[in-house]
């Protein structure tokens, strides 16, 4: 059974523990139990404007697990990409299709304010 299929199939905490390699009573107590208001920290860092940011990471634990779920849905990803297949010339295309004003902003990693409305 593929990957896809078998995360398609599971439907309950056991099977997906399966899936993703744990078992079902750690997978459990990533999820459920464990201290309250443990499975984050937070820390702050410093804004170039003034201010803070507050981030929120996982513990390592759910760290992992976050990891292996991207990975396990990443494969299964491929998989559908590889059923349907690609017609020829579509990663071409993409590259070819004329890029919004609000996009090229995001990719040439420059401010908003360096690129103002006229």
């Amino acid at each position: 059974m593929t990957e896809l299929e078998s995360l398609k199939a599971a439907s309950s905490l056991q099977e997906l523990a399966v899936v993703l390699g744990y078992s079902a009573s750690n997978l459990a107590y990533i999820l459920y139990k464990g201290p309250p208001g443990g499975r984050y920290s937070s820390f702050d860092i410093p804004k170039r404007s003034g201010g803070v940011r507050v981030i929120y990471a996982p513990d390592e634990r759910l760290k992992a697990l976050q990891k292996k779920l991207a990975e396990t849905l990443e494969a299964c990803n491929a998989e559908i990409i590889n059923r349907r297949g690609v017609p020829d010339g579509f990663f071409a295309r993409l590259r070819t299709r004329p890029i919004h004003h609000y996009q090229r902003l995001a990719t040439q990693e420059t401010s908003i304010c360096a690129n103002p409305r006229p």
